[in-house]
Order: C-alpha cells, then structure tokens, then sequence
C-alpha cells in the first residue's frame, strides 16, 4: 500500500511535465494513525479490511486536478496551478469542464457525512429486492455504499460492503448523480488505486472502467 500512495503523490510531479496537460490543484494530507481508523471503525460499527485501514492510516486525504490542453473549454489565463486544496464539496456540487480528479475523502468525513438525498432516498425503503440470497430493500442496499472519491457531479466512487454485515471489502462506482450503484463493477482499493495510477485519475477512465451490464452483481474489473 506504501508504494501505491507513493506513486498516487507522484503523479502531479508527472502531469507538470506532461506538455499537453495543465496542473490545476495536488495536495494532500498524511493520515492521522490506525489507532484512529479503527476508532472511526468502532464508533460507526463498521469493519474496514486491512487494505482500506492502511490506506487511510497513511493517507487522510488526496486531490489532484488537471484539464487537458486540448480541451475547447482550456483557458490559459483562467487554468493555472493553485498552491491551495480545493473544496471537497467542488467537483460534487459543479459543472467543471476539467479532464483528471481525484477527490478522496477524510474518512472521518466520509463517515460522518449524510448521503440522505444524494445517494439514498428514504421511499427506496418500498423498493423490496433480494440479494445475496437475502430480502432486503433499495434504501438498506444504498446504505452500505460510502463515497469517498468524489471525482465528478454526476459519478463518484464509494466503499461498499458487499456481504450481508458490515464489513466493508469493496470499491463500487455511484453514477446518475451518485444516487444509482445498480450497474457498477466492483474492485479491491488497491486495484483501484492503480488504475487512477494508471489514467492519472482521468475521468472518462473511470466511467468506462466501472460501467457494468448485470444489476446489483458487482463483477469484478477486467485488466485493462
């Protein structure tokens, strides 16, 4: 995990010197310690596999934004680098026409944030499925997925336990404004760190990647 959060931070050094794209914003923050990540663990009655505590313990948070150079929306004067972080609330709440983000979360915030209204909404308690081999409903369902990389307003990328408790093993997408996960594939938090290595965070990357055909499976990505 200490490689790929390497490598994540290496990638603003890499767009700088990338001449077809513009550095927008690259900050981030060290995380707080694991001590702190399984007190976040015990207070929302959650449980995080190894993978996404370490991440955290190491990484309270990351952002890197950049605009390609050839798009018809890139203004020399207007996309410059900025020294300071962006709001989290920025790519969530705006029409940017920008090509990279990545947008990831505090997991205190993440946790603590109410997704009542953008991601589940409390008549989708009338909405009965089965999954798992269990009954369950849409509102319950949509209550395991937690966004933590806010990449984009119509999509982000979320946690998600995707057995019936609360352990929580697997990264999903959210799409149509964060409020459907019905046809995302799923992956491991490394595998998705390397594919934002791998793209640089692009976005039309991650819509690609994550778009899948069978409701509510979760299949896992393919390697490419």
């Amino acid at each position: 995990m200490e490689d790929l959060i390497f490598k994540l931070i290496d990638l603003a050094e890499q767009i700088e010197k990338d001449e077809t794209k513009q550095l927008l914003y690259a900050y981030y923050e060290s995380g707080k310690s694991l001590d702190y990540v399984r007190w976040l663990e015990q207070e929302k009655k959650l449980r995080f596999n190894d993978e996404i505590k370490n991440f955290y313990a190491d990484l309270n948070c990351f952002q890197l934004m950049w605009i390609d150079k050839n798009n018809p929306e890139f203004d020399a004067d207007k996309h410059v680098f900025s020294l300071e972080s962006f709001s989290f609330d920025l790519p969530r709440k705006s029409e940017l026409e920008i090509d990279g983000c990545i947008n990831i979360w505090p997991l205190g915030d993440v946790l603590n944030e109410s997704w009542e209204e953008s991601v589940y909404f409390d008549s989708e308690r009338e909405i009965k499925l089965n999954y798992n081999q269990q009954e369950t409903t849409l509102l319950e369902l949509k209550k395991k997925f937690l966004p933590f990389d806010l990449f984009s307003k119509e999509e982000c990328i979320g946690f998600f336990s995707s057995n019936n408790d609360n352990n929580v093993n697997s990264i999903i997408m959210g799409s149509d404004y964060y409020s459907s996960i019905r046809y995302s594939k799923s992956c491991s938090l490394s595998n998705y760190l390397e594919k934002l290595i791998l793209s640089k965070g692009a976005i039309e990357y991650r819509r690609k990647l994550f778009d899948g055909s069978k409701a509510f499976e979760f299949s896992p990505l393919s390697n490419q």
